[in-house]
């Protein structure tokens, strides 16, 4: 087995963001953004609505070819999944062990192989959306002391 690692990223990310990660060790780590070539084995998964509510890149990497794509989900050790990828991106990829999703929970990764894989998963949970979670809370707890709730149903 190869000292490089390989990390295959299933979202939609900025160019930047895969530079950033690779810089992190070049010599050592590989990483390969395939949103764009997967996107479209995506949609026979998840309606396009969803899909396009998770794109979001303004400068998004460029796909990379049919041969690449095969090779990178062979040797990948980790992948970097959104909420939305192919359900059985787990079956392409055999030496897998860890896989991070950018969502709080892991619940929507029900459908995929990686739900009961002996694949590490972990989550963003307490940084993802973060500031939308507490504006939500501080908005609700006004909404309570305020009454709102009595004058949408007085409406």
């Amino acid at each position: 087995m190869s000292d490089k690692v390989t990390v295959v990223i299933v979202r939609d990310v900025n160019q930047r963001d895969v530079d950033r990660i690779q810089a992190i060790n070049p010599a050592r780590i590989e990483v390969v953004p395939l949103w764009k070539n997967l996107r479209e084995r995506t949609a026979k998964y998840f309606p396009e609505s969803h899909i396009s509510r998770f794109e979001r890149a303004a400068e998004p990497p460029a796909p990379v070819s049919e041969k690449e794509v095969e090779r990178a989900l062979r040797e990948a050790q980790i992948a970097f999944c959104g909420a939305v990828h192919p359900s059985d991106l787990k079956s392409t990829m055999p030496n897998v062990r860890w896989a991070h999703f950018s969502m709080a929970g892991l619940s929507s990764i029900q459908h995929s192989g990686f739900w009961e894989s002996n694949i590490v998963a972990t989550t963003s949970r307490g940084y993802a959306g973060a500031r939308a979670i507490a504006e939500m809370a501080v908005f609700g707890a006004m909404s309570i002391a305020k009454g709102f709730h009595i004058a949408v149903r007085q409406t």
